[in-house]
């Protein structure tokens, strides 16, 4: 016995509809291609959305941005020999700097050991057979020439030391009242007996704070 066959009218053709791949969608592939390069490009070549021209065209632009922006990372590197040449002329100048500065050292050693000799040979002449004295002395002395040296008012050094060669105790002591005094005629109020005792005593600035202040009182005194 055969089993009955299905009458046409009841036959219903079977839904089978073909969908689209993902490298078939023209859109996700180029925002592949931009966002993760190695499937974007899988997807541009596997699919049917380009044409062969079109892919070759869209793989030639992509390959020229990346090697512009490799390109554009790469930082240039010197030359070995340039680089050597470089540490040699650093090296020399520092060696050619320090060098001069070791002899503008032994040369100021030399000039201050000259000075200080004659200095302890006009206390010997001072103190006689008095070598405590001596000893005190020449110590001050020799703090009074590193003070000196170190003193930044080139106009009052010079003068102090033309007015007292060789006694830079005094020098000492009278630079740093012409210093005090120099400041304290840069406050005063009275222009006109500033300017008076300024052109009077120039570069003498203890003469001009005493001139002044008697100037002053004498002033008050007539009024």
């Amino acid at each position: 016995m055969q089993p009955p066959k299905p009458t046409q009218g009841n036959t219903q053709p079977t839904e089978n509809p073909i969908k689209n791949k993902w490298y078939d969608k023209k859109s996700f592939v180029i925002i592949l291609l931009f966002v993760f390069f190695p499937i974007g490009l899988y997807g541009l070549w596997k699919g049917s959305s380009f044409g062969k021209i079109g892919k070759i065209v869209m793989t030639s632009i992509l390959g020229i941005l990346l090697l512009t922006a490799i390109g554009g990372n790469e930082t240039p590197r010197p030359n070995s020999n340039q680089v050597a040449e470089e540490i040699n002329k650093s090296n020399l100048k520092k060696a050619t700097e320090t060098e001069n500065v070791i002899q503008n050292d032994d040369k100021q050693d030399e000039a201050d050991k000259k000075i200080l000799a004659k200095v302890k040979e006009k206390i010997k002449q001072d103190y006689p057979n008095d070598f405590i004295t001596q000893k005190g002395v020449y110590e001050m002395q020799v703090d009074a020439y590193g003070y000196m040296k170190s003193v930044s008012d080139i106009k009052i050094k010079n003068k102090t030391m033309l007015d007292y060669p060789l006694d830079f105790v005094t020098q000492k002591g009278v630079h740093e009242m012409q210093v005090a005094a120099k400041a304290y005629m840069e406050t005063v109020g009275d222009q006109r007996i500033k300017k008076k005792v300024i052109r009077d005593y120039p570069n003498d600035y203890v003469t001009q704070k005493g001139v002044y202040e008697m100037q002053i009182q004498a002033k008050g005194q007539m009024e």
